[in-house]
């Protein structure tokens, strides 16, 4: 027997393997659970939280309860305090910034919400420097 199948196609070896079991050309089909289409604003970084997972969004905005603005009423100076550092002073002429030693992603995200009525804000670089 074996001898006979080298010299059949594999398409006869097939078909005489159904005819054998009784399968002939049916087939099985999987029911598959529909994928709900996504709307263009729901994108696979919005349902985990964004760019950094699947944390929800008030553990990622939790720092925001940290943060103090304020005034200076000798300087004239806006300024944005983080926890005990002033993270970002605007004055009239300029616009002082410091992470206080804390160069981590939550520090910039809060110097970048000081900032977000200026057309610049602080990147961080592929060698993670700011």
């Amino acid at each position: 027997p074996m001898e006979a199948k080298l010299s059949q196609s594999l398409d006869d070896i097939v078909a005489a393997s159904r005819r054998a079991s009784g399968g002939g050309t049916k087939r099985r089909h999987q029911t598959r659970t529909p994928i709900a289409k996504a709307s263009r604003s729901d994108t696979i970084f919005s349902r985990l939280g964004g760019k950094t997972g699947g944390r929800p969004a008030a553990a990622k905005q939790a720092w925001r309860k940290h943060v103090q603005r304020k005034r200076d009423a000798a300087t004239g100076e806006t300024v944005v305090r983080f926890y005990e550092t002033d993270v970002v002073r605007i004055g009239t002429d300029d616009i002082v910034l410091s992470s206080g030693g804390y160069s981590n992603d939550v520090t910039r995200h809060c110097i970048n919400d000081a900032l977000s009525n200026y057309v610049f804000s602080v990147k961080q670089s592929l060698s993670g420097d700011w």
